[in-house]
């Protein structure tokens, strides 16, 4: 989904599961408590893209389409959909019909009343609001560009907005201002924002409960994205009245969902009670959840809690000993030949009986991101000096600058950086976490065969591999803890390009090694790791006579600057482990975001400057040139461009997706949930069922066949078996 995070090991983040948040508690089956340790930005769901807010507000909002246990997509508040291609306008019409007399409440559980005294009830209308209020640039919006790639008009009309909202007829350049965003003049534009909405953008609603949206092209997956955000309803009379309020707190909010948010206290709690009118309460068996602040957290910070009787659950972290022992391996049985202790049990047979292992597996694929320009948030490296946020000196930023522009530069680092010794010393998986592509197996496929396999195809031809498919993609995407062999890495071809990087850059005047600040974890002990592995790649990053090419320096931050060095100041020259997983069923989702103004690209430092166009022009046109294709070409053509941005650009370093097997102690029954990972589903705690003692692995083995049957009620007489137990 449009979700995007950083990957902090402190961060509840890393916590989540295909089984759902392992953590909660409480004295009964109706109560869900957990923790968390960072505050949402905002709770308003049409602007933000990031997943701590999605965390509490996809409970309590219902879009048109969510996924089921299995993963499948169904109606949410859609009871069916159509759709049409037409050829002569190269668009598709979707039309919805919408569950009816479904009430919006307050955080209060009751029917919110509209100005004209009548009970607010979600239309077609609220979805209308929702695509205006997204495509209005005045709001913010993170996810508008939801709209301008999928439906007709959507990206004239936002345009439109941007130049009214910026410009008046009066300023003496308004008209030039125009131009520079595709309109004859400021009054096209203006024309534009005042004509009506439904007759300039593709959302419609065509009567009480039937919406039709106009989609660009043969978009078969269409329906996939409205699992997302920014094509969630809205009450535009609550929205009106509201103001720039809309969504900044809890009670600024209408919910429509499984539950509704009645009571936030920053840095302290933060409530939600089952809906009483939802449409769907029958599968709600969770009457509260609760999930309580936690100012730091540390490797043991979630089992303390779980033996405090706080929460009923969590995920057992490998890097706290005495955990580790008590829950998987059990205490050293002696000693081997080389004096490493010996253990009875392990991760697939663990200690305590009140513990499960199970493969979890995540959507989000984690990537290092070059920063082309630090001050293109409007700051400057002066401003982040001042505020200890950098280091550097005026010169050794400019110094970097320059470098950072070098494509080969770049280049050396792609090659030549370990990907898996930071993997191994920070998370002790191995190749089970390494991924070298910008998604993760099995979210496309086109005639039975994953997008991956594309890339495999164009890695394996454009690096000349020689092993067969099958084998280059096991060392591509291994998740396995087995021995494998990282195809990218590679100390010879990086230091052909750090030789071409030093003699370009030398010639420019720059000096070596260039300082490349990293914005480094939160956690002290995760912090020194980093600090171990960036520290040893300053000594095999060289040219091939030996000079020194890079200066890694890992920045010290704290839990409550974080958010200001990341968002306000982008107070970094590499971003490391900034994650992102997918808004639906396309590797699109995945590729668009480092297009020019693409998501991601304020990451980059190119978000909405000529730097990103000049940057990442070329393969926003490929990626633009693919989408123009159907079936596998499209593939194909979209594969290029992925291998293009990473492989000959090196703009990104994709490295993680994290898929291992891991030991949980939880209350919550597996395969309860919601599945899949398009979308905002995972976030949801509809289906979740909670049990009055925690999951032994014989109940998740009898709960994971039922599941594999594929039979929707043999899986809920499992789950009720399990739980009731």
């Amino acid at each position: 989904m449009k979700k995007r995070t950083r990957l902090l090991l402190t961060s509840c983040a890393a916590a989540v599961t295909a089984f759902g948040l392992a953590g909660c508690g409480g004295d009964s089956a109706s109560t869900y408590k957990t923790y968390y340790t960072s505050e949402p930005e905002s709770l308003n769901y049409l602007v933000e893209s990031n997943a701590n807010s999605h965390s509490y507000t996809a409970d309590g909002i219902d879009g048109l389409m969510e996924t089921n246990r299995f993963g499948d997509f169904q109606g949410a508040l859609a009871k069916d959909y159509s759709s049409s291609y037409d050829e002569t306008t190269d668009t598709t019409t979707y039309t919805f019909h919408i569950k009816e007399n479904v009430p919006w409440i307050t955080h209060e559980g009751k029917q919110y009343v509209q100005t004209d005294g009548t009970p607010a009830v979600v239309k077609a209308q609220d979805f209308v609001t929702s695509a205006q209020y997204v495509l209005s640039a005045a709001n913010g919006s993170a996810t508008y560009y939801m709209y301008t790639m999928f439906i007709k008009g959507a990206k004239k009309y936002y345009y439109a907005t941007a130049v009214v909202n910026s410009k008046k007829a009066t300023d003496e350049d308004a008209d030039t201002f125009a131009e520079k965003y595709g309109f004859e003049n400021y009054a096209a534009a203006k024309a534009v924002v005042d004509a009506d909405f439904s007759d300039t953008v593709g959302v419609k609603a065509v009567s009480d409960y039937e919406l039709q949206y106009t989609v660009n092209g043969n978009t078969t997956y269409f329906h996939t994205a409205l699992n997302y955000v920014p094509f969630y309803p809205s009450n535009a009379d609550f929205v009106q009245n509201s103001g720039t309020a809309f969504g900044q707190s809890y009670d600024n909010l209408l919910y429509c969902g499984a539950y509704y948010i009645s009571n936030y206290v920053t840095e302290s709690e933060i409530i939600l009670k089952a809906n009483p009118s939802y449409y769907d309460a029958d599968v709600v068996s969770i009457e509260k959840i609760k999930y309580t602040y936690v100012a730091s957290a540390s490797t043991d910070t979630a089992r303390t809690l779980y033996e405090a009787g706080e929460i009923d659950g969590f995920n057992v972290n490998r890097k706290d000993a005495a955990g580790w022992e008590k829950y998987v391996t059990g205490p050293s049985i002696g000693k081997d030949a080389d004096g490493n202790d010996l253990y009875q049990y392990s991760i697939n047979n663990p200690a305590n009986n009140n513990t499960y292992s199970a493969q979890g597996m995540s959507a989000y694929v984690y990537s290092n991101y070059w920063n082309f320009d630090r001050n293109n948030d409007g700051t400057t490296i002066e401003a982040e000096i001042a505020k200890g946020y950098s280091k550097h000196t005026a010169e050794s930023y400019a110094n970097t600058q320059k470098a950072i522009a070098n494509t080969n530069f770049r280049l050396a680092y792609t090659y030549g950086y370990d990907c898996l010794q930071y993997i191994d010393t920070m998370y002790g998986t191995g190749y089970a976490y390494l991924t070298r592509g910008l998604m993760p197996q099995g979210l496309a496929t086109i005639d039975g065969k994953d997008y991956t396999d594309y890339f495999v195809d164009v890695f394996k031809e454009k690096q000349g591999i020689t092993y067969d498919h099958d084998q280059t993609k096991t060392y591509l995407y291994p998740n396995t803890s087995s021995d494998c062999k990282d195809l990218v890495l590679n100390a010879e071809k990086s230091k052909e390009y750090a030789d071409k990087a030093y003699a370009e850059l030398s010639a420019q005047g720059v000096t070596f090694p260039v300082r490349i600040e990293l914005l480094g974890d939160t956690d002290p002990e995760y912090f020194a790791l980093q600090e171990e592995v960036y520290g040893a790649a300053n000594t095999y990053l060289t040219t091939s006579d030996g000079k020194q090419l890079f200066n890694f320096v890992v920045l010290e931050t704290t839990s409550s600057d974080y958010s200001d060095r990341l968002y306000s100041y982008l107070a970094f020259d590499m971003l490391v482990g900034m994650g992102w997983g997918p808004d639906y069923a396309d590797p699109n989702t995945y590729l668009n975001i480092l297009c020019v103004n693409g998501d991601m690209t304020d990451f980059a430092g190119l978000y909405g400057s000529d730097l990103g166009e000049e940057i990442l022009g070329t393969y926003t046109q490929m990626v633009e040139d693919a989408n123009k294709l159907s079936g596998a070409a499209r593939f194909k053509a979209m594969a290029e461009a992925e291998y293009y941005l990473i492989y000959e650009q090196g703009v990104v370093v994709p490295y993680m997706n994290p898929s291992s097997v891991n030991v949980y102690v939880s209350k919550v029954v597996p395969y309860s949930s919601m599945r899949g990972s398009v979308g905002l589903s995972q976030y949801k705690h509809k289906y979740t069922v909670k049990a009055s003692h925690a999951i032994s692995q014989s109940d998740f083995n009898s709960v994971r066949e039922a599941f594999k049957s594929g039979n929707e009620a043999q899986l809920e007489a499992s789950i009720n078996a399990v739980a009731n137990a």
